[in-house]
């Protein structure tokens, strides 16, 4: 048994097998997978109603049922050489971690809040150890698939057991391990299956205030399990866990090099950026030969700002990247290789990627399209690197609004309370 939730046609009326339950797909109009209520017009060619909120993990309709297996932890047994980590934490880190491993052993829920590129995976080591040893089953989750897709590897490189990868730009190869990655939407397919779930980036869209999801982080939970959940931004459902104090609360304001966060600087500039293209842009790359991580508020924008980079004429290598690039991965590594200049993108790169000496510049910032935690996460994706602790982070904009003072007032305010 693996603690998986599947859609059924019909309960037996004769099972008794007590590590197989099964529930009703659809009771008072509510479905009980994802918690959406069912709208008058979701309906079947046959007049069935059915969940369209989750039908891409297997269609539920009004005659259907969830058939729940129980856990068992029968995954295969790990080698005494398992942790194979040789790295070092600072007495900062060694802190938080170790407040955030006695935590989880009091099954207390954990919010790790530390800013971007304090450590906050390294910081996670002791308790994913500490879990392996004990044969809990773990959860890594994001909202975001290519955190998932970074931290994977990153984390695996230091632990030697089998692992599943799962989001919705594989191939479904769930296998029964110990230790899953996934994107927060593939719990939607298990049912009281983990002892730990680590949430990454907890405060990202779309878990943010999705009630949805939030249900099946829930539902995925064992009676005996335990979350972490990760942020550097905190957000209103976060503040809420700590108002109602449901989570330990664990801060790190400082970087792991003990550098400051770089903040932005703004470019005025007289008209908007694709009527008018900011010849400063010009400048700074002439000033700096670095890989260059070009933001803009819609997919729509980049073959715009594709085009002006062209007409530079300054023989850069560019390249694009949305929610609708395929090649995500390979881009971002040709990146990192110095294979390609300039990176163009959406938010879908404001977190959960890690680029040495990476230079940024943000445009259309004030035009509403950016969130403070988008910014925030943006302006944190750069000064990562101990040997490049100093980023440039520009934002080009025709006003530099209230939004974009009250930023770059948070960053300074984070920098002030790690000098005192």
């Amino acid at each position: 048994m693996d603690g998986r939730m599947v859609v059924v046609s019909e309960q037996p009326q004769d099972y008794n097998d007590e590590n197989v339950h099964y529930h009703a797909a659809i009771v008072d109009d509510i479905c009980q997978r994802c918690l959406s209520e069912i709208k008058q017009y979701w309906k079947l060619p046959n007049g069935k109603r059915y969940c369209w909120n989750c039908a891409t993990y297997g269609r539920i309709d009004e005659d259907k049922w969830l058939k729940c297996y129980a856990e068992t932890h029968d995954f295969e047994m790990i080698s005494e050489d398992y942790d194979t980590w040789a790295g070092t934490l600072t007495l900062l880190q060694t802190s938080v971690a170790q407040s955030l491993l006695t935590g989880i052993q009091k099954n207390k829920d954990q919010l790790l809040y530390a800013v971007t590129g304090a450590g906050k995976t390294e910081m996670l080591f002791p308790a994913i150890k500490w879990a392996i040893k004990c044969r809990k089953r773990i959860a890594y989750v994001s909202p975001r698939v290519d955190v998932i897709r970074e931290i994977a590897p990153r984390i695996m490189a230091h632990f030697k057991l089998s692992y599943t990868m799962m989001h919705g730009e594989v191939t479904d190869t769930f296998a029964y391990t110990q230790l899953t990655f996934a994107t927060i939407h593939q719990l939607y397919k298990f049912y009281h299956a983990f002892d730990l779930i680590i949430v990454d980036e907890a405060d990202a869209y779309p878990l943010s205030g999705n009630q949805s999801l939030w249900y099946v982080l829930a539902q995925a939970r064992s009676d005996q399990s335990v979350m972490i959940y990760m942020t550097a931004t905190l957000n209103q459902d976060l503040k809420r866990l700590m108002r109602l104090g449901q989570v330990q609360v664990q801060n790190l304001l400082q970087r792991f090099h003990g550098y400051q966060l770089p903040n932005i600087k703004i470019s005025k500039v007289m008209r908007c950026w694709d009527k008018c293209f900011p010849i400063d842009i010009v400048n700074q790359f002439k000033q700096k030969s670095a890989p260059w991580l070009i933001f803009v508020p819609m997919i729509d924008d980049l073959d715009t700002l594709k085009q002006h980079l062209k007409k530079l004429d300054l023989s850069l290598r560019i390249a694009c990247i949305s929610s609708q690039t395929n090649d995500r991965e390979t881009l971002i590594q040709k990146l990192k290789n110095g294979e390609i200049d300039v990176l163009c993108t959406t938010i879908i790169l404001e977190r959960g990627v890690t680029i040495a000496d990476v230079q940024i510049i943000i445009l259309g910032a004030d035009e509403g399209a950016y969130s403070d935690e988008t910014l925030l996460q943006i302006a944190g994706r750069s000064g990562r690197d101990i040997n490049f602790p100093d980023g440039k982070i520009i934002a080009y904009c025709q006003e530099d609004t209230m939004q974009l003072k009250r930023v770059r007032g948070i960053i300074d305010d984070i920098n002030r309370k790690y000098n005192m």
